[in-house]
């Protein structure tokens, strides 16, 4: 963890979300070697429908450039009027498309 940037979540609560289905577990393999792992959450704001990526992690992000268009439709299929990622400044070498209103990335899905 970066001491500067802390986190919010914690793995425990993290965890309680995916198995009470609050959020969903993504993960990436490469053979039978898990390469890649992110967790999403829908929010409900009083103007529309988002979907966080609430961590990510994996060690290859390149797979991301495959990875992100599966949470895009996701997210799209579900209503959202945005993605949204919120971590450290590296995500936006990665996420090319995405904006950066604030420390925050968010693409629109319109």
């Amino acid at each position: 963890m970066f001491a500067d940037y802390p986190s919010d979540a914690t793995f425990e609560a993290t965890e309680a979300d995916v198995l009470a289905i609050r959020q969903l577990l993504w993960v990436a393999f490469d053979g039978t070697d898990c390469v890649a792992c992110a967790t999403t959450a829908i929010d409900h704001t009083p103007a529309r429908k988002l979907c966080r990526i609430t961590s990510a992690s994996g060690v290859n992000t390149k797979l991301w450039d495959r990875f992100m268009p599966m949470v895009e439709a996701y997210a799209r299929n579900e209503g959202c009027a945005s993605l949204r990622v919120e971590g450290r400044k590296g995500w936006k070498r990665v996420l090319k498309d995405f904006d950066e209103p604030w420390i925050v990335l968010n693409k629109e899905l319109a």
